[in-house]
């Protein structure tokens, strides 16, 4: 993954200042900050959380695991099976929004997701997919309890920390208002086939993901009558299975993944501040053949 089209430095005006990753000694940022008057969601060059959290994960794990898919199904049968899980989980995620929004609207959920889909026909062809997740999905929905601060889809932005996004829900789990992020475990994950419950740091960049989000609401001027956010969740939908697992992150863990967002921050914009090509382009892709290249560069010097 590459980043363009963002600012070719980060703004002199915050109080966040990247620094060589190597030195480890990014600053800390509390996840409950004071909310600002202003919104950077707008500004041009603004990285999504998306998009720092892609460009500064370790590739090697990935690249290995599409050599692995490629070499099972071919490079054309390995995009139309990344294909149809993004059109899966873009169809999931709508219906789950769907459903929401009749909860925030009339205090309860009365529909089926069938009845959904069925307004939905670009989504007709993944009925049989869909129909495995919201057996174990649904049942947990109608479970939740209408509340004025729900909101669906929410944009946002860290005025602070210049990145934007967007996520899931902000629900009422428990008593809470909770940051929720949707997820959907396939048959064929090894999650489906785990017998140990499902911790934040068996969800790889996740619950980083939800943290920044965290941040960035409570700091927003996007949601200035909106309570402090506390509390975290990835709910996990199975295809395969009859209940869903919620995996639930209370402050002091958010806290944790924030300051392992902020090194992520940090990595992001010394590259780009650092790395800058020919036309205004960082490139973050990762190439085993350079590195081969530098390791004997290394060793032969």
């Amino acid at each position: 993954m590459y980043a363009a089209k963002v600012m070719s430095a980060f703004p002199s005006s915050s109080n966040f200042k990247p620094i060589n990753p190597e030195l480890n000694d990014v600053q800390s940022f509390d996840v409950v900050a004071p909310r600002a008057s202003n919104s950077v969601v707008k500004t041009t060059g603004v990285p999504s959380v998306s998009q720092i959290i892609g460009c500064t994960d370790p590739m090697e794990n990935l690249y290995q695991w599409q050599l692995q898919m490629i070499k099972k199904h071919g490079i054309m049968g390995f995009r139309q099976h990344m294909t149809r899980r993004m059109q899966v989980g873009t169809c999931f995620h709508s219906v789950v929004e769907l459903l929401l929004k009749e909860l925030k609207q009339n205090g309860e959920i009365a529909s089926t997701p069938e009845k959904v889909l069925s307004m939905k026909p670009n989504c007709d062809q993944f009925k049989a997919e869909l129909k495995g997740y919201f057996n174990g999905l649904l049942p947990f929905l109608k479970t939740l309890k209408s509340n004025d601060n729900i909101i669906l889809e929410g944009r946002v932005d860290h005025p602070y920390l210049y990145f934007r996004g967007r996520f899931d829900a902000i629900v009422e789990i428990d008593g809470d208002l909770t940051l929720v992020d949707w997820k959907t475990i396939n048959k064929e994950s090894a999650k489906s086939q785990a017998t140990e419950a499902q911790t934040p740091q068996d969800l790889f960049s996740n619950p980083l993901q939800l943290a920044a989000y965290v941040s960035a609401v409570n700091c927003s001027s996007l949601y200035p009558e909106l309570p402090t956010i506390k509390k975290a969740a990835i709910v996990l939908a199975y295809e395969d299975r009859d209940d869903v697992e919620v995996v639930k992150m209370d402050l002091e863990s958010i806290q944790l993944h924030f300051d392992h967002f902020l090194t992520r921050i940090n990595r992001f914009w010394w590259g780009v501040e650092n790395k800058m090509e020919k036309g205004g382009v960082v490139d973050f892709l990762y190439n085993p053949v350079a590195k081969t290249i530098n390791k004997m560069k290394t060793k032969s010097g």
